[in-house]
């Protein structure tokens, strides 16, 4: 590697220039400096381009082909188990499959869990990997196997999809998509409930002209605990009614609680001193 003495530069090469010479010598080894690193660099990325396209794409190649072979074989398993006369000789097939695996992956000290699935035990037996290595396998052949690929187009798929990581951090995200969207729909069917309950022991009631089945009211929290009301929607539509809910439904999901009516009766309870007798009355 390059390197410029810049004590050399700032005293006996600069001995007897004014400033400005000084100048431009410091200028001078800095572009020399710079240009000879550039240089190493440039020297350091073509070796990574010949590796990359050299020894780093044929492992790839030979782990996609690996990876093609394993979809393979767990795919003519399946249709074997699914295509037996009777249905019951089919699991019976796959039963003693698993035993058969997780037997010999035991006397290779791989520990299987009673949960994993079929293709994840296929993965383990292959490769012989730890679990996490073969669960991210198992999420890309499951990937392909959901993208309906064939495993003689597994290769081009992984590729085209920006490689094993990538496949496998898609899959991660679909899963919590899936589990944050099943969380949210549960929330909903609770927020609807809470809804109807309200609906006939009401949280508080205001004496308010409206125009349709529901009407929205805008409150401002203050210092001292009440809410004070400062607008109203007297007409609610449908569309805005499933989206409030599904706003509430959000929120419970984000704060990690599920509120009763209870509780939220609860947050509303004043001393009736407080309201106007006339205008609020707490059920």
């Amino acid at each position: 590697m390059t390197n410029v003495n810049t004590t050399a530069v700032n005293t006996t090469a600069t001995a007897g220039l004014n400033r400005e010479q000084i100048k431009k010598a410091v200028a001078a080894a800095s572009l020399k400096f710079s240009e000879a690193t550039v240089q190493k660099l440039d020297a350091l990325s073509d070796k990574r381009d010949a590796w990359e396209q050299g020894a780093f794409k044929k492992a790839n190649d030979e782990l996609y082909g690996l990876l093609a072979d394993t979809l393979e074989l767990f795919q003519a398993s399946e249709d074997t188990a699914e295509n037996t006369k009777v249905k019951a000789h089919g699991k019976e097939y796959m039963s003693k499959l698993r035993v058969e695996l997780t037997t010999r992956l035991g006397t290779l000290g791989v520990k299987v869990q009673k949960n994993s699935s079929t293709l994840t035990m296929l993965v383990r037996y292959v490769f012989k990997s730890d679990r996490k290595r073969a669960h991210g396998y198992s999420q890309v052949l499951g990937a392909a196997i959901q993208d309906g690929i064939k495993p003689a187009d597994l290769a081009n798929y992984i590729a085209n999809a920006g490689g094993v990581e990538e496949i496998k951090r898609r899959m991660v995200l679909s899963a919590d998509a899936i589990a944050k969207r099943e969380q949210i729909a549960n929330a909903t069917n609770s927020v609807k409930a809470d809804v109807e309950l309200a609906a006939l022991n009401p949280i508080a009631s205001v004496q308010l002209a409206t125009e349709g089945e529901y009407a929205v009211l805008l409150a401002k929290p203050s210092a001292d605990g009440f809410v004070n009301i400062i607008g109203v929607l007297p007409e609610v539509n449908e569309a805005l009614f499933n989206a409030l809910l599904l706003r509430m439904a959000k929120k419970r999901v984000a704060d990690g609680v599920v509120e009763s009516v209870g509780q939220m009766t609860d947050a509303f309870a004043v001393p009736e001193a407080a309201n106007d007798a006339a205008m609020v009355k707490h059920g």
